[in-house]
């Protein structure tokens, strides 16, 4: 374990939070559902860069970032929906189903060596280097990410109820914000030495904890008050924990740091 790994480790240990909280509201409103989502991917990323730093077999590094990245492509659709049913545009939800479609075909090429060419060792660690293919990936989730933050934009100038107006305001700076500062890693994976700037993703996303907690911007506030609720959050967390160790030691356990298991476990 190293200095390196903390950011991801935090950006990943935050994420993961509020999936749980937004995954047990998913039934009360499909924004939340897409928020859980959401943020089980950017968990599922950060959790890969963070093991990446403490890696030694570049092979078995490589093998992760390929399957990390079959779930990464899900960004495409997923922020724009979520953009979608927050602020009403229903209009684009067409466009939002054919980014749908789009993610599902980029799966199986996540996985050829046209992706991601290979792993390069840098002075935080492993990281996968680009392929032709990603690229092609960056245009479709640039694109979808410039379409939610327009809608967004969109609806903070035309909204006048001064609730809707904040939660609008916060959802737009935090996950502008992290969607923003992700996307400079593509420097790191054209092969440049700089530590990837998407590892601070959990500062916008504890704004949104704030916002989250401060002004019940996903409606949670009587969720929030459930006592049985953060106990049993307690419980499936350990319960995780317990079992990852488990799974990463049997797994991982001669190539990688033992320091790095734990800590990415809890």
């Amino acid at each position: 374990m190293n200095i390196y790994c903390v950011p991801p480790l935090l950006s990943a240990i935050v994420l993961f939070t509020l999936f749980l909280m937004g995954i047990f509201k998913a039934k009360s409103s499909r924004a939340n559902l897409l928020f859980a989502f959401i943020c089980l991917v950017g968990f599922f990323l950060n959790t890969d860069k963070a093991i990446l730093t403490s890696a030694h077999n570049p092979a078995i590094a490589l093998w992760l970032s390929r399957i990390d990245h079959a779930f990464l492509v899900f960004v495409i659709p997923l922020y724009l929906h979520f953009a979608i049913t927050v602020t009403g545009y229903r209009k684009w939800l067409p466009i939002a189903k054919v980014c749908y479609l789009v993610a599902f075909l980029f799966i199986p090429l996540t996985q050829h060596p046209l992706y991601l060419t290979g792993i390069k060792r840098f002075f935080f660690g492993f990281f996968a280097m680009s392929g032709p293919l990603f690229y092609v990936f960056g245009v479709f989730s640039s694109a979808s990410v410039i379409l939610s933050i327009s809608l967004f934009v969109k609806s903070l100038k035309e909204e006048r109820v001064a609730t809707k107006r904040t939660r609008v305001k916060y959802i737009l700076l935090s996950f502008g914000f992290a969607a923003t500062v992700t996307h400079f890693d593509i420097l790191t994976m054209m092969g440049h030495e700089m530590y990837p700037m998407g590892n601070f993703a959990f500062i916008p996303m504890c704004l949104l904890g704030y916002a989250i907690f401060r002004h019940d911007i996903m409606e949670w506030k009587i969720f929030l008050n459930k006592g049985m609720v953060f106990l049993a959050l307690f419980f499936m967390s350990l319960g995780f924990f317990m079992g990852v160790v488990v799974i990463l030691k049997h797994f991982l356990g001669e190539t990688f740091d033992g320091d790095i298991i734990y800590v990415t476990s809890s």
